[in-house]
């Protein structure tokens, strides 16, 4: 059995230098803002919103497939979001692998875990 990437935890402001860097997977939190189904690209898109930005969550597969993964999400929801760093025409988005909602006492996990790695992240880049 294949060993799963571990996910690099962020806020939307941080993907598009996250990407330049090689990061693939991403894990973040954020607001629904938005929910578009296309069904002639069988394409799901999710605008999720977060304090430092806006992005789009894109879900493709069957219909079936995709109101499977989002689960009852809607907008306003607040989500957990994992998934994978992707740029088309210059323009970063997610490639859903996993979202699920969050309450508030969770969304102060991550909001503390995310300024924990960034810290981290800091120390690294001084001591180098």
């Amino acid at each position: 059995m294949g060993r799963m990437k571990k996910s690099v935890i962020g806020k939307i402001g941080d993907l598009p230098l996250y990407l330049k860097n090689g990061v693939k997977l991403v894990k973040f939190y954020g607001t629904v803002k938005e929910i578009r189904d296309i069904e002639e690209d069988r394409l799901t898109i999710i605008i999720i919103e977060d304090d430092t930005g806006v992005i789009e969550a894109r879900i493709f597969g069957s219909k079936y497939d995709r109101e499977y993964l989002l689960n009852g999400i809607e907008i306003g929801s607040k989500v957990l979001v994992i998934g994978e760093l992707r740029a088309w025409e210059g323009e970063v988005y997610i490639l859903l692998r996993g979202i699920r909602k969050i309450n508030e006492d969770e969304a102060l996990y991550y909001e503390l875990r995310y300024k924990r790695f960034k810290k981290w992240v800091l120390n690294q880049e001084d001591s180098s």
